[in-house]
């Protein structure tokens, strides 16, 4: 039964990277700051099976006993075996942790085993101990390589010739690949057997590339097969071809434009015709007001419109967007209208449609 882990907030994890920090900086040992346990911390009230001490030492056993042959406690980590070290402590840490997939999606978990049950391990690979590096975000020491691990699986737990850290960070910390697994798989699955002199070049512009064909993209709409249709696409650069059904068969004429023509017979249809409006409203913005979307032209090319939508219409407060084209007496051209178009209705929940409705009927008052 999957378990959860105790949990600790980011004040008290900055208290225990500063007293990690001061030890090794005075020749101590950083071994000496292992524990089980904090009087602060505590797991999420679920009612799901909670890590005794018990078990959390014996994830610590484990996982020291998995990496062994390449680092020991007291040790920094070689540099050229850093790599390595980080792929199996993946490994090991997706096996022996048996962690509740929400559990592993909070920072406080991975603040608590970092700095409580592995400080040693994080200031051995990350001897600056970085904030980044301790504290339970993304770029966490144990976290990356544990998500790596959930992520790829059999692609990364024992490949022949494993994905670099260069490859991994650009599949994992850009946000148009790693907002999707089957994305990601797909573009490990390219990078893996690409039989290219520089893979990590060829895998830094396919990329790019999958990152600019993602951008209209509704992922979750898309097959395995046209998903891995688009990598393939990517990787020879071409153009991505249209899809015709389910089967992922090009249409005619699929390679003579950049994107496929709009049609509304499928969600990647719309999905893709309501980037092009949303696209062509940051334009309208652009050439009749004194306004300068900027954010809003990054997040149209990294998530793509209909993502892009949600985030700008979903926040509880009208964005500093709308706020600008209030005060230009230019609502016409908020976001909310896209949302509220009826031909798009089907991209967003009702509960987002409702507020776009509330706010616009709020603010136009104040035209």
């Amino acid at each position: 039964m999957p378990l959860v882990y105790p949990r600790i907030g980011d004040a008290l994890g900055l208290e225990l990277r500063a007293r990690l920090q001061d030890t090794v900086a005075k020749g101590g040992s950083a071994e000496r700051l292992i524990g089980f346990d904090h009087p602060a911390a505590a797991p999420v009230a679920t009612g799901a099976s909670v890590a005794t001490r018990a078990r959390l030492e014996n994830v610590r056993i484990q996982v020291v006993d998995g990496l062994a042959d390449l680092w020991s406690p007291g040790d920094e980590v070689a540099h050229g075996r850093r790599s390595e070290l980080d792929r199996r402590l993946g490994v090991r840490l997706h096996s022996v942790l048996n962690i509740l997939p929400a559990d592993a999606a909070h920072s406080g978990t991975w603040t608590f085993l970092t700095l409580v049950v592995f400080p040693d391990l994080a200031w051995a690979r990350f001897p600056d101990l970085h904030e980044s590096r301790v504290l339970g975000g993304p770029r966490n020491a144990l976290r990356r390589t544990w998500m790596r691990q959930h992520v790829l699986g059999d692609l990364h737990s024992e490949p022949r010739n494993p994905l670099g850290e260069d490859e991994l960070v650009g599949l994992f910390e850009r946000s148009a690949l790693a907002r999707n697994r089957r994305l990601v798989r797909a573009v490990a699955r390219e990078v893996l057997s690409s039989e290219t002199s520089s893979r990590s070049d060829f895998a830094r512009q396919l990329y790019k590339r999958i990152t600019h064909l993602t951008g209209p993209l509704l992922l979750d709409s898309l097959t395995d097969h046209q998903l891995s249709a688009l990598v393939t696409a990517a990787a020879n650069g071409e153009q991505w071809p249209a899809i015709d059904d389910a089967s992922g068969a090009p249409s005619e004429g699929a390679h003579d434009t950049a994107t496929p023509a709009p049609r509304t017979t499928t969600a990647g249809d719309l999905v893709l015709e309501f980037h092009r409006e949303a696209v062509e409203l940051s334009r309208r913005i652009l050439a009749e007001t004194a306004y300068r979307p900027s954010q809003l032209l990054v997040m149209l090319n990294e998530q793509g419109g209909v993502e892009t939508a949600r985030q700008i219409v979903g926040q509880p407060q009208p964005s500093s967007g709308f706020m600008a084209l209030m005060d230009l007496g230019r609502l016409d051209l908020a976001f909310e209208n896209l949302v509220l178009d009826a031909s798009y209705r089907g991209l967003f929940s009702e509960d987002l449609v409702t507020l776009a409705e509330e706010r616009m009927a709020v603010y136009r008052a104040y035209k």
